[in-house]
C-alpha cells in the first residue's frame, strides 16, 4: 500500500503543535488514507470514508507498543511505518463480520467484482483519543464523544490540508461516508463549503444525504455508520446506496 498524499502526511505531523496540548496528548498515531495495487483497476473509484480508527493497535513500527501520536512523531521512517500499519490491518481482513466490513464488501460485490482492494478506504476523523479518565474499548474513545466542540474544530482545521489533498489526488469518483449525521459537524469543519440534500423521497437527509461540495465528486452519499443500520434493522438501505452509487461514472 502506498500513502495517498505522503507530502501532506509529513506537513500533518510536523504541525502537531497547532493543537492544544492537552488534545494532542490524548490523540492517536494518525490515520493515512492508502491506495493499493488494484485501486488503479477499479471501475468506479469509490472512496468509503468511516468516523475513525477507535483501536490503531499496532503502530508506528512492528513491535511497538505506543499508539500515542506524540510519542511516534520522532520515529526515523514515520509515514512508512504508518503506512506499514494500514498494509497490516489490509481493510479489516481479520475482521470480515463486523457491519462496516460487512458493507464495505458488499459495495465490492455489487459494484467492483467482490475486489474489496479496488475501493479505497477513508476515515473523516484521523485519530482517536485515549482520555486519562476513559474506560472505554482498550482505552480508546471517540473524538465525537470526548472532544468539545472548540477542540474538535482544532482536530478539524490540522487534519483538513491532509483530507482534501487526498480526496483530490486519489482520483476517486465517488465518495461515501458511513459516518452518521452526529459526524456532520466534522465533515462541514473540514470542507467548510459543503451542504446536505435528501437521496430518495421516502428516507430523511438525516439517514441518507447526498453531500455537495465543490472538493468532493458529485456523487457522494452520506448515510449512518452500518453498526447503527445493523442494530436499526436499516440495512436495506444499503441496497439503495448502491443503486445511487451505480450513477458514478466509470473510470
Amino acid at each position: 500500500m502506498r500513502a495517498v498524499a505522503p507530502a501532506e502526511a509529513e506537513k500533518l505531523l510536523d504541525t502537531v503543535d497547532r493543537l492544544p496540548a492537552d488534545v494532542a496528548e490524548s490523540l492517536s498515531a494518525p490515520f493515512l488514507m492508502c491506495e493499493t495495487d488494484e485501486w488503479a483497476s477499479a471501475r468506479r473509484k469509490i472512496a468509503v470514508f468511516g468516523q475513525e480508527t477507535f483501536g490503531w493497535d499496532y503502530l508506528w513500527a512492528e513491535g511497538c507498543l505506543s499508539h500515542r501520536l506524540l510519542e511516534g512523531l520522532n520515529h526515523k521512517d514515520r509515514i512508512h511505518a504508518l503506512t506499514r500499519t494500514a498494509a497490516r490491518f489490509d481493510l479489516g481482513a481479520a475482521y470480515p463480520g463486523t457491519p462496516f466490513w460487512r458493507a464495505y464488501q458488499l459495495i465490492a460485490d455489487e459494484l467492483e467484482g467482490g475486489d474489496r482492494r479496488k475501493i479505497l478506504w477513508g476515515n473523516l476523523a484521523r485519530c482517536d483519543t485515549s482520555p486519562n479518565d476513559w474506560a472505554g474499548v482498550e482505552g480508546r474513545a471517540s473524538v465525537w464523544s470526548t472532544l468539545s466542540y472548540p477542540n474538535l474544530d482544532a482536530l478539524c482545521d490540522w487534519q483538513a490540508d491532509l483530507f482534501k489533498a487526498e480526496i483530490q489526488r486519489s482520483g476517486c469518483k465517488a465518495a461515501v461516508f458511513f459516518t452518521g449525521p452526529n459526524y456532520d459537524y466534522l465533515i462541514k469543519r473540514s470542507m467548510r463549503d459543503v451542504w446536505f440534500e435528501p437521496v430518495f423521497p421516502d428516507i430523511p437527509e438525516r439517514e441518507f444525504a447526498r453531500v455537495i461540495s465543490p472538493l468532493l465528486p458529485d456523487i457522494a452519499f452520506r448515510l449512518y455508520h452500518p453498526g447503527y443500520l445493523h442494530r436499526s434493522n436499516r440495512w436495506d438501505h444499503l441496497r439503495r446506496l448502491v443503486q445511487a452509487l451505480r450513477a458514478a461514472p466509470k473510470a
